[in-house]
């Protein structure tokens, strides 16, 4: 027996135009929760990822982040490439989420490294951090490497997220590295 909903895509489509921000918000999220593959989706994710969109519905980036770390393989990347290339309004976080959804399209990594590496130049909060690590985990290219090594000298031993940080080392398997980690276990 097939479940039946409530509303249905076109009915979530049509929420996601009320003027309500809220009502809005509402709306995208069942969107990404029943038809996270739908081209309605892809649309308001579209529509929504927009910096104007974000500075009006400040919540709405929460839904968007979560479209692209579960459904970042229906997203297309030269659109996610337009976003965060060039002058852009949309946060560092944000970026580094887009960054980190490319990473695992898997093209252009290097072009990748080098949008991190913008973002990093900026003061950035840990959560930002983190998605920037993660991101440099799944590209595995020297480049990513060299810049996971950079960041070895801005962390102390009490750094909250070092083994985060040791375990995205190693995940790049040079010895050096490995050896690191067990003399010094966080």
């Amino acid at each position: 027996m097939m479940k039946e909903f409530l509303f249905t895509k076109e009915d979530y489509a049509g929420f996601c135009e009320n003027k309500e921000s809220l009502v809005q918000q509402w709306a995208y999220k069942q969107l990404i929760k029943f038809y996270p593959d739908s081209e309605i989706t892809y649309k308001y994710t579209k529509k929504f990822i927009q910096p104007k969109m974000l500075k009006k519905i400040e919540r709405m980036k929460y839904a968007i982040m979560t479209y692209l770390r579960e459904s970042w393989e229906l997203i297309d990347a030269d659109f996610l490439f337009g976003l965060v290339e060039g002058k852009t309004e949309i946060s560092f976080e944000m970026q580094a989420h887009v960054l980190k959804a490319l990473a695992q399209k898997g093209s252009k990594k290097s072009k990748i490294v080098n949008l991190l590496l913008r973002i990093d130049g900026q003061q950035t909060d840990i959560n930002t951090f983190l998605v920037i690590i993660e991101a440099l985990e799944i590209l595995q290219t020297d480049e990513a490497y060299a810049m996971l090594r950079y960041f070895d000298k801005d962390f102390s031993s009490d750094f909250p997220f070092m083994e985060t940080y040791m375990n995205v080392l190693i995940s790049y398997k040079d010895e050096k590295d490995i050896k690191l980690n067990f003399r010094n276990p966080y």
